[in-house]
């Protein structure tokens, strides 16, 4: 699909935060409403991944390059400095401890790792013009009054309703409600793939690694799935 160039710059400005808040929901209102708009951010977003893999394809091929000429080093012990081949050998140790130390200590749990990859919803816009059916229960949400937002959510009984009531209980920490609400949204909803990695986060929470990992693997499969790279990386750290 092509990207018209007046999207470009909008759709950089998404992904890198630099939007202010009114823009942020707009921007993500219109995702909701306009599917070409929706499909021309997929693409952008698949082409800006494929850059960034190819360079750290690059980097990581020339780590490993400097990883052969430095075992090559190492394997030649000069005869005549012993010092310098030791102090080589020591350095390459302390190097590999640190490493092994960082990568241990940085290690998250699995309930850390679902709030480090939760991801806030705006909420949709609220109009200002004339009420809307949302803008009660909206409202609530955005002031993170979760109590309130729920009792105008249950009132309403739409997927929109539905899948914001999910996100709520794990903001309220009741991860196994959150996952019961996320439950009742069917494949045919435009909420299905968000609700699909909501649901392995609030698996993670709750420390059932292979539901999560059932999930997860899906999701990294789907080519079509927005989460498809997030849920890669969670799947290497576990």
């Amino acid at each position: 699909m092509n990207i018209e160039e007046k999207n470009i710059a909008l759709f950089e400005n998404y992904l890198s935060h630099e939007m202010d808040k009114k823009s942020m929901l707009e921007f993500e209102a219109q995702l909701i409403y306009d599917s070409d708009f929706k499909n021309q951010f997929e693409t952008f977003k698949s082409i800006e991944t494929g850059i960034k893999e190819h360079y750290a394809n690059e980097l990581k091929q020339k780590f490993s390059e400097l990883d052969l000429e430095l075992d090559k080093k190492l394997s030649i012990k000069p005869k005549n400095n012993k010092v310098i081949w030791l102090s080589t050998a020591v350095a390459a140790s302390i190097i590999l401890g640190v490493f092994i130390y960082h990568h241990f200590s940085n290690q998250l749990t699995m309930p850390q790792l679902a709030q480090e990859n939760w991801v806030q919803d705006e909420g949709l816009p609220v109009k200002m013009s004339s009420k809307g059916k949302y803008d009660d229960a909206m409202n609530a949400y955005k002031l993170e009054n979760w109590d309130v937002a729920l009792t105008e959510f249950d009132k309403i009984k739409t997927d929109t309703a539905i899948y914001y009531s999910g996100l709520i209980y794990f903001e309220k920490k009741e991860f196994q409600i959150s996952l019961n609400v996320l439950n009742e949204i069917g494949k045919n909803s435009i909420y299905y793939d968000d609700v699909q990695f909501r649901k392995a986060l609030n698996y993670l929470a709750l420390e059932k690694k292979k539901e999560a990992l059932d999930i997860l693997s899906i999701i990294g499969k789907n080519k079509e799935s927005a989460y498809r790279e997030k849920a890669k990386k969670i799947l290497e750290l576990l």
